[in-house]
């Protein structure tokens, strides 16, 4: 099974099964524990998923989020 570079999370109807393959991918691919692993997101500043030219060192790039009642800084 071949994941794609970035997956639109809100296009999945039970998202946290995916996250729950990426750890599980993850955990096998390095030799980890399952029940050691959390969820850790970084946010980048790639504001486009055309921006993703290969696949994240660990775990998935995903987008599709939505954030209300605030926004983004985008600068420094």
């Amino acid at each position: 099974m071949e994941t794609p570079k970035c997956l639109c999370i809100a296009y999945l109807f039970n998202p946290m099964s995916f996250l729950t393959a990426i750890m599980q991918y993850t955990a096998r691919q390095k030799g980890w524990a399952l029940d050691d692993m959390v969820i850790n997101t970084n946010v980048t500043s790639m504001k486009d998923r055309s921006e993703v030219v290969a696949d994240a060192e660990t775990g998935a790039y995903v987008d599709g989020f939505w954030l209300e009642g605030a926004a983004w800084e985008c600068g420094g």
